[in-house]
């Protein structure tokens, strides 16, 4: 296996630099992308599984089907290959503790306030209300999920370890095919553990409720047959009523008395918050993670932090769907592939993380702003809302996109936000690749379709129609050179703002437009009063 100082992949990839740790299936890594200057994990398959077919492939199923899953609480799988004989996937690096380390160090009552545990549960029920559109995760405990360091000090809170088989670390394995069921004893469901192959979403909802009620009584809910599981407030006074009742839905051991969906659970969890007027409050943050001093001794510093704004806001502004866009540098422009003078020179520039919508705002989004602010009307708007309610809202500026965005409390996206957002996470000259393909974006069509049509052209973080469909505003005034000004990058997060500008940025290529300008690099101005049918946008949100 793998030690501190090896290298994995072709050319000197990825160089170890610490065995995270270890297991019967093998070892998870801290490693430095040499190529993307940046640090990642490696999970690795260890070697005596590398001749099992089917040890493999429940490995690469993982990968694949995390790398489908783009969501800022579920973890990012970016590659997985084999290298000497070693299957290995990469993943994000995520400083920080799982859960359960937390709770194992944390194990008075007086730690676990209800509205803390609500607020630190919520994330994982927004993962998975995502994930099961496509997958059953089959393993949710403390241990698979991670609170890592997230901006300005908040925490991250993230759902690891799809789809891959625990009884083999289990078991004694001996170059068969040893695959029982999923999952792990005491958070498993009764169904998961009496016939692995018939479960659904309801097996992931009865697992997160063991460890909701664990992390509110720091105890597990009683197998029938042995005795009778009390509501957590009998161990826990801040636990209201509201929530006894929702934890004991979620570990009915028949799971059709269970919810049936994690979106009911959200609901009735937010509306106890709301109930209990909370507004700030703990919420787990890296410094209640223990740090070790030179001696080896723990460190505790505990600091109370403000409840992360975005469960403030939770009801007011649900109904965008985002993806997040990690920071780092990125490479904006084109290279030998377009001669156009305004997108030159290529050029790598530095972004702070933000969110983004992962589709252009459509009709029916647009139709809640005018319900709430009275706002003029695009044409013949209740006409197309009756119509086409999920296709891109047009026919509005450049200031009626802006006035949208400062209602749910976001903002237009920079230029350099939304080719972020367009290139994805390998650069590519298109969302989908390097090569065109005129069936993943709708371009050099008759008329616009769905905001959550092409699929397959999603960009590699999630966002779909970045090209095709509608032309998007930017925030920027139009600057032909400004690219080609040194000055625009000496800062980070760079903006085009000229005084007494009317003429703006838009990106994306519209579905009557010709194929060549669906590269992400490409751009054009437009005068921000325009109002044109194949002109929308799409929100960003930063941190």
């Amino acid at each position: 296996m793998f030690k501190k100082g090896d290298f994995i992949g072709f050319d000197k990839r990825y160089k170890v630099l610490e065995v995270l740790g270890k297991g019967g299936m093998g070892s998870v890594l801290k490693a430095y992308d040499t190529f993307l200057k940046r640090y990642v994990a490696i999970k690795t398959l260890h070697e005596k599984y590398s001749t099992n077919t089917r040890a493999t492939n429940m490995f690469l199923n993982e990968a694949i089907t995390c790398t489908t899953l783009t969501h800022e609480n579920i973890i990012k799988v970016y590659d997985a290959n084999s290298f000497n004989g070693i299957y290995y996937m990469v993943m994000e690096y995520i400083e920080g503790k799982d859960l359960k380390y937390w709770l194992d160090r944390h194990n008075d009552i007086a730690d676990r306030d209800a509205k803390k545990m609500i607020k630190v549960i919520i994330p994982i029920l927004r993962a998975l209300k995502y994930a099961h559109s496509y997958t059953i995760h089959r393993d949710i405990k403390p241990a698979n999920i991670m609170i890592g360091k997230g901006k300005n000090k908040k925490s991250r809170i993230v759902l690891m370890d799809f789809g891959i088989a625990k009884a083999i670390e289990n078991s004694d394995y001996d170059n068969q095919t040893v695959m029982g069921a999923m999952g792990t004893r005491n958070y498993m469901s009764p169904e998961q553990a009496f016939n692995a192959s018939d479960i659904d979403k309801r097996s992931d909802i009865y697992s997160l409720g063991v460890v909701f009620y664990e992390m509110l009584t720091t105890r597990k809910p009683i197998n029938s047959s042995i005795g009778k599981t009390y509501p957590p407030s009998r161990y826990n006074p801040t636990v209201p009523r509201e929530l006894d009742k929702i934890v004991l839905k979620m570990i009915e051991e028949k799971r059709d008395n269970r919810f049936n969906s994690v979106d009911e659970i959200l609901i009735k969890l937010l509306q106890i918050l709301k109930k209990l007027n909370e507004k700030t409050d703990t919420i787990f943050t890296m410094m209640d993670i223990p740090t070790y001093n030179e001696e080896g001794i723990i460190e505790e510093n505990r600091v109370e932090s403000k409840f992360n704004n975005e469960f403030e806001n939770e009801e007011e502004n649900n109904f965008i769907e985002t993806v997040t866009i990690p920071e780092g540098k990125f490479w904006r422009g084109s290279g030998e592939e377009s001669q156009i003078e305004n997108e030159k020179p290529r050029k790598e520039v530095f972004l702070d993380e933000f969110k983004i919508g992962k589709y252009a705002v459509s009709n029916e989004e647009y139709a809640k702003f005018l319900e709430e602010t009275n706002y003029q009307k695009p044409k013949n708007f209740d006409k197309i809302l009756k119509k086409y309610p999920k296709r891109p809202v047009v026919n509005i500026s450049w200031r009626d996109a802006k006035k949208f965005c400062e209602w749910c409390k976001g903002d237009l996206p920079t230029e350099a936000q939304w080719e972020k957002s367009a290139t994805g996470p390998n650069n590519y000259i298109y969302p989908w690749g390097d090569e065109l393909d005129v069936s993943k974006a709708n371009i050099n069509s008759s008329e616009l379709v769905n905001v959550d049509e092409f699929k397959d052209g999603a960009s590699g973080y999630g966002c779909y129609q970045m090209v095709g469909n509608v032309w998007e505003w930017c925030l920027d005034d139009y600057k032909k050179d400004f690219y080609k000004d040194k000055k625009s990058f000496e800062n980070k997060n760079p903006v085009c703002k000229i005084i007494n500008s009317q003429v703006k940025v838009i990106k994306g290529c519209a579905y009557d437009f010709i194929p060549f300008a669906s590269r992400v690099a490409f751009r054009l101005d437009e005068k921000e009063d325009t109002k044109a049918h194949n002109i929308g946008f799409r929100v960003v949100f930063n941190q």
